[in-house]
């Protein structure tokens, strides 16, 4: 078996259609804006680009560096140095908090290497794009007490020793820190081989638990590939169901069980998850 690499993630924000697969010149053209509606909350994530599989992989990365307790410190909402406290200061916009946050100190090069990439010069650029998406990515959360807007993630490059500060939002630390949080394997995550398996792959994996098997439709489960499926004509749509179908059995190769019956949208998956590890 392959060595796990353990990422706990806010099921909330798991769920919701944050990253998608990109067609080229889609990210110099359009934005993120996804609005999520529950019973007891009522969250908007809104960046300036829109996000792709590939910034899903480096904040993954960095969630599972902020979920090994080696690793990670806490950033509370009083931090005793400086970078620390700017850290603070960008996470939170126009409202601090009193909740903790988690914040890690590592390489551009060991996210890389989380990532599966090379230490070559596009990779250091395309890794310092993302980095800046990320920590541009707004969560507005409102709820019956609270109405504030909090950063995905913050960040400090120190020139010096090339070391980047991390901290990641309120939301993330709460789910690291408790019981409540969806788990994803990075290793397998890393081992897919495109960008709709990945984002399928992470959405699956906080919707269903370790060892459990679960039913979904075929034009459900594109959906939450390319969430502007149920807008487009029919044989877009048809296109989006054959590429999600590519994608599930992927799955596969990672000892998933996914059995497709029927055709066309009516067709339903049957997906079982494998049970690798427990917190």
């Amino acid at each position: 078996m392959h060595n796990v690499v353990s990422i706990k993630h806010d099921r909330t924000l798991g769920l919701a259609p944050i990253f998608k697969p990109l067609q080229r010149g889609e990210r110099s053209e359009g934005k993120l804006d996804v609005s999520i509606v529950g019973e007891k909350e009522q969250i908007r994530v809104t960046c300036f680009e829109p996000l792709g599989a590939d910034d899903q992989t480096i904040l993954f990365s960095i969630l599972s560096l902020c979920t090994s307790e080696s690793r990670s410190q806490i950033l509370s909402h009083e931090p005793m140095t400086e970078v620390g406290r700017s850290l603070r200061s960008e996470l939170f916009i126009r409202r601090s908090s009193q909740r903790d946050s988690l914040m890690v100190s590592v390489s551009e090069w060991e996210i890389l290497s989380l990532c599966g990439k090379t230490d070559g010069s596009e990779n250091y650029e395309h890794l310092r794009d993302s980095l800046a998406r990320l920590a541009s990515v707004n969560i507005r959360v409102k709820n019956d007490n609270e109405d504030y807007v909090i950063r995905l993630l913050a960040y400090y490059v120190n020139k010096e020793n090339g070391q980047v500060q991390i901290a990641v939002n309120t939301r993330s630390a709460a789910a690291i820190l408790g019981d409540q949080y969806a788990y994803i394997d990075l290793a397998d995550h890393r081992r897919l081989g495109s960008e709709a398996s990945k984002i399928l792959h992470g959405w699956l994996s906080t919707w269903m638990p370790q060892g459990s098997t679960r039913r979904i439709g075929a034009g459900k489960l594109a959906s939450h590939i390319y969430a502007n499926y149920d807008s487009v004509a029919s044989d877009s749509r048809r296109t989006y169901r054959s590429y999600a179908k590519r994608a599930a059995m992927m799955l596969k190769d990672l000892g998933w069980l996914v059995e497709l019956s029927g055709r066309g949208e009516k067709a339903m998956y049957e997906i079982s998850r494998p049970k690798i590890t427990n917190f």
